[in-house]
């Protein structure tokens, strides 16, 4: 199934983000989405997109677009065993997910 990234951007913004992760992008995808790192990691990531800058300035936190500073917050507020997956501009906490 394509979804236009047009809705996405809408419904992330309405609020539905999560919810939109849940139906677009299946659980299993989840857990094989990227390599898995810790904390420092992914800040670090995190930066080097803060330094490119443009359209790598915003992320997708679990099915949520968020702004790198936002991103960045969050992931100093993660536990040091927290499980983490990144690829691209998705980051997955799995933990999250079942909030």
């Amino acid at each position: 199934m394509r979804v236009s990234p047009t809705l996405v951007t809408n419904l992330c913004q309405a609020g539905y983000g999560r919810a939109l992760a849940r139906l677009v992008l299946p659980r299993t995808r989840y857990r094989v989405l990227g390599s898995g790192m810790d904390r420092e990691q992914l800040i670090q990531r995190l930066r080097a997109r803060v330094r490119r800058g443009g359209p790598a300035e915003q992320v997708w936190w679990n099915g949520e677009l968020l702004h790198v500073s936002e991103a960045l917050v969050r992931a100093a507020e993660l536990s040091d065993n927290e499980t983490i997956r990144a690829r691209g501009d998705d980051v997955v906490i799995p933990r999250q997910l079942d909030d």
